[in-house]
C-alpha cells in the first residue's frame, strides 16, 4: 500500500477537487486497485492524506502511466505548496 500526505494551495482547491475525483474513480476503476481513500485532515481543510492498495507492484506501476495518474502528477507541481511536502511512503505486507 501506499500513503500519501498533500497540502493544496487554497486558491486551488476547486482545481484540486475536481483532479482528485478523476484519479480516485480512475484508479478505483483499475483491475490491479485493491483501495483508493482520500481523506480530508479535521484541523486544516488543504491538508488531504491518500491510501492506496494495489495487487502488486506491477499494478502500481501501471497506475502510474494512467490519463487520470499523469493528471494529479501535473496538478502537484502548482497546486501544492510544495513537492518537498508531499510525502509517500510506500508499504509492503508480507503475505
Amino acid at each position: 500500500g501506499m500513503a500519501v500526505e498533500a497540502e493544496i494551495l487554497p486558491e486551488k482547491m476547486d482545481d484540486f477537487l475536481k483532479c482528485i475525483k478523476q484519479n480516485a474513480e480512475g484508479s478505483r476503476a483499475e483491475a490491479g486497485c485493491l483501495q483508493f481513500d482520500v481523506i480530508k485532515s479535521r484541523d486544516n481543510p488543504y491538508l488531504f492524506f491518500f491510501y492506496e492498495l494495489w495487487k502488486d507492484f506491477a499494478a502500481f506501476s501501471l497506475h502510474k502511466e494512467q490519463p487520470h495518474f499523469k493528471l494529479w502528477d501535473e496538478f502537484k507541481k502548482t497546486g501544492t505548496k510544495s513537492d518537498e511536502e508531499n510525502r509517500g511512503v510506500l508499504c509492503h505486507s508480507r503475505r
